[in-house]
This record gives C-alpha cells, sequence and structure tokens, in this order.
C-alpha cells in the first residue's frame, strides 16, 4: 500500500471514526417520536406552546438586575421597551412581572429559559394589553 493509499486509509477512518459526530455527510437524525407520535417534549412544555416566567423566591433585587443587564446590554439585541413607563407591560413596576417579560423575550431569542431567574409554564401569561411572545414548539 503507498503513502496515497495509507492517507486515503486514514482519512476515511477519520471521517468515519465518530471524532465529528459519525460521517460528515450524513444528515442528522431527528429524535424518535414518542409513542403518540409527538415529538418527545420535557419540562412544562406542551404541544401547542410554553414561556418562560420568572419563578417564585428569586429576590426583587435580583429580578431587578437581571432585568437590568438583560435589557441594557446590546450584545442581548432584546427590545425592553413594553416594560417601561407607559408601556403595555410596565405593570406599576412590578419586578416579577416585568422580569417574567424579559426572560420570556430571552427565552424566544435563545430557546432557553434561565435557571436561576425562570421556570417554563404552558399557562400564557399575557395581561391585559400585555402580549408575551409564544415560542411555538410544533414548527
Amino acid at each position: 500500500m503507498g503513502r496515497l493509499g495509507l492517507v486515503l486509509c486514514f482519512l476515511f477512518l477519520f471521517v468515519y471514526s465518530g471524532v465529528f459526530g459519525g460521517p460528515i455527510f450524513s444528515k442528522k437524525r431527528p429524535p424518535p417520536p414518542a409513542p403518540n407520535g409527538r415529538p418527545p417534549v420535557s419540562g412544562n412544555r406542551t404541544p401547542s406552546g410554553v414561556w418562560c416566567v420568572a419563578m417564585g423566591g428569586v429576590s426583587v433585587k435580583d429580578l431587578k438586575s437581571f432585568i437590568q443587564g438583560a435589557c441594557t446590554n446590546p450584545q442581548y439585541g432584546l427590545n425592553c421597551g413594553n416594560i417601561v413607563v407607559g408601556g403595555p407591560c410596565y405593570f406599576n413596576n412590578v419586578a416579577k412581572k416585568q422580569a417574567s417579560y424579559v426572560l420570556n423575550l430571552f427565552f424566544i431569542r435563545y430557546h432557553t429559559c434561565m435557571a436561576r431567574y425562570g421556570t417554563l409554564t404552558p399557562k400564557d401569561p399575557s395581561e391585559g394589553t400585555c402580549r408575551f411572545p409564544l415560542l411555538n414548539l410544533n414548527g
């Protein structure tokens, strides 16, 4: 076996060895469906959607700190205009409701509910004219 043969053999073994999760030309397979035919879900998710809201037990100080950091850091790209005075989600400066709105914005954008502050719920937290965006799990 010549040098070219060794290189090709090495390349074949490298590509198919699973170093990068298996063959580089294969498509990732979706997870197997649940017995009811729907994709598997976890936590408080529902087949139609889920929201991330502030959980009980988090101090007002920590919630306000989270809001300040998430809304003023341009790197996150969150539009927190709805929670300012006069906005539909201002809630008379109730930190838990405002933090819930911001947590949900973060969840929609980054698909993560920050465990230190939030929890998932299948119940729509929208109230009055304040509408929480929905992460649709069906599409």
